[in-house]
């Protein structure tokens, strides 16, 4: 990338009879690193999130939808509208986003499940989703492994 070696130097067009002197490092590598080698079009993520039930929904209160996006992990199946089991994980699609339709007449609240994240992945076609992942999780391990060794005092 080229760049200004300052950033409060401004980069601005030169006029006629102006020239730049360039200074830079060359690296020779095969060039896997550009965009252009990436196979992943979209990735994205957001925490997993756990529903728990805290008690049953007033009589006449209003039914105003409880929206939530993404995946939850069943832990209330013995209270929700559908088949799934405890620890199940369900998409929030399966119930219109709407957790007042997975569980009907109740008062409920979702918490972020710890340490736990629901990743969604989209290829460009050059390798499968689990291929995809799975490189992605080498090149992390390789940088953290280089970085590691880069601060060895």
């Amino acid at each position: 990338m080229v760049g200004p070696a300052d950033d409060h130097i401004p980069v601005i067009d030169l006029k006629e009879g102006q020239r730049l002197e360039v200074e830079a490092d060359a690296v020779l590598d095969v060039g896997r690193e550009h965009a252009k080698h990436q196979g992943g079009v979209a990735v994205a993520y957001r925490h997993l999130q756990r529903v728990d039930v805290v008690g049953d929904r007033e009589e006449f209160a209003d039914e105003e939808p409880q929206i939530l996006r993404g995946v939850i992990e069943e832990a209330e199946a013995e209270h929700a509208a559908g088949d799934a089991e405890n620890g199940d994980l369900v998409p929030a699609e399966a119930f219109d986003n709407d957790l007042t339709r997975r569980y009907p007449g109740k008062e409920v609240e979702a918490h972020d499940v710890d340490n736990a994240f629901v990743f969604s992945v989209e290829t460009d076609g050059s390798f499968s989703v689990d291929e995809l992942v799975v490189r992605a999780v080498g090149t992390l391990d390789d940088r953290a492994a280089e970085l590691k060794e880069a601060i060895q005092l």
